[in-house]
């Protein structure tokens, strides 16, 4: 086997990783991070804490462009003003006026970190199925390309 064999699945072994890598992050971020579900409060009403103003999105690039990332001024009823950032998924450019929720700490108390009360739920299918896969990917290919390796040279010729 020539160094330049050798050199040449090497490289395909560290494309597939990267490639799986990037899908399994791909598939976390476009179908999970920053959806999440409604939260009420104790006697079942849906909380709402602020409203989203301001808003300015761009897309993320990082994920292809399949989400959005935007910031946000959440401003409360007693006239507070928060910042709010999102990385993907939480806001889109049509949410201007939209109902914020403030996250609670664990002695109940609210937080100054806000999300939108009622977001886009988790796809749970998508993220499983590309996550999985994508790890997959990651793991098996290197593996597969790399055990050709010893077959081909293990083979006399």
């Amino acid at each position: 086997m020539t160094a330049r064999s050798e050199r040449s699945r090497r490289l395909r072994a560290l494309g597939l990783f990267l490639i799986g890598a990037y899908c399994a992050f791909f598939s976390f971020v476009v179908f999970s991070v920053g959806r999440e579900s409604e939260p009420y409060s104790g006697d079942g009403t849906r909380e709402v804490d602020g409203r989203a103003q301001d808003v300015t999105c761009s897309r993320n690039w990082l994920v292809l462009g399949a989400t959005w990332s935007c910031e946000a001024t959440v401003v409360t009823p007693d006239g507070g003003r928060h910042r709010f950032a999102s990385f993907a998924n939480s806001l889109s450019p049509a949410d201007e006026g939209v109902e914020m929720t403030a996250n609670r700490t664990r002695s109940g108390k609210k937080a100054t970190t806000f999300h939108r009360t009622n977001g886009p739920t988790v796809n749970t299918l998508g993220m499983v199925v590309g996550g999985f896969g994508g790890i997959g990917l990651a793991i098996i290919g290197p593996i597969v390309v790399l055990a050709r390796k010893r077959q081909d040279a293990a083979s006399p010729g």
